[in-house]
């Protein structure tokens, strides 16, 4: 009896993924830019310590690189709303909503990995500048949000 109760516990957790769903990290929820699949990051990845420390050059290393590398799709201003990324489905994200409400990990593993048009980065970009891009982008939280730090949930991936 005891096989057959864990055996029915092991395929509750892994029937999720057998049917498409998503155990990386239990951040479950919509968008309106991509058919309700929250782009979800491993658990470990999502958790990684951010090497680079968070100071003034670090993020204006980020902005620079931002702007030559990110901007054409994310915007100037990280809205999601730049040129390239107008005819891109789904659009970019609202990097400016997103930040403050994500670990630093999760914006590093999308920036290195990747997903769709969302080109991976890993090879073109080496790990401090991906950190540096991550620490601007968490800088563009706003005060309200770096105050109350719980998860904001009515933000587009």
């Amino acid at each position: 009896m005891n096989r057959f109760i864990f055996l029915i516990f092991i395929v509750s957790l892994i029937e999720p993924a057998l049917a498409g769903g998503d155990l990386s990290n239990g951040h479950h929820h919509g968008s309106d830019n991509d058919g309700g699949k929250h782009w979800a990051v491993p658990y470990d990845a999502s958790n990684r310590a951010n090497p680079i420390s968070t100071e003034a050059v670090s993020i204006e290393r980020g902005r620079k690189l931002f702007l030559q590398k990110c901007a054409s799709c994310h915007g100037a201003t990280a809205r999601g709303d730049g040129p390239a990324g107008k005819s891109l489905n789904p659009k970019p994200a609202d990097l400016k909503k997103m930040s403050g409400t994500h670990p630093d990990g999760d914006f590093a593993w999308k920036i290195e990995n990747g997903r769709g048009v969302m080109p991976a980065w890993k090879n073109i970009l080496n790990q401090n500048q991906i950190w540096d891009l991550v620490n601007y982008i968490q800088s563009l939280s706003d005060s309200e949000k770096k105050n109350n730090p719980e998860h904001i949930d009515d933000h587009v991936h």
